[in-house]
């Protein structure tokens, strides 16, 4: 996975994951502030936090990407 951390004119950084079928995953849910929090790794070295609308959004892109990928083979 890999995913742009910050982007300004003439600036941007992007990190580069790449995750065994085996790497630990979990979830958590902030009702109160309507966020979905994912960890990955064995101590949960990555974090991603997502609003309600940006986590649809990522859901929606990831099946379309899926769906794109599997029709090409």
């Amino acid at each position: 996975m890999s995913l742009g951390l910050y982007s300004v004119p003439e600036v941007y950084h992007s990190s580069w994951i790449e995750m065994k079928p085996s790497v630990a995953m979990r979830y958590e849910v902030d009702r109160d502030n309507g966020l979905a929090i994912l960890y990955f790794g064995h101590k949960e070295q990555y974090v991603l936090t997502l609003g309600k609308d940006n986590l649809d959004q990522l859901l929606s892109l990831g099946t379309a990407a899926r769906d794109d990928l599997a029709t090409a083979t």
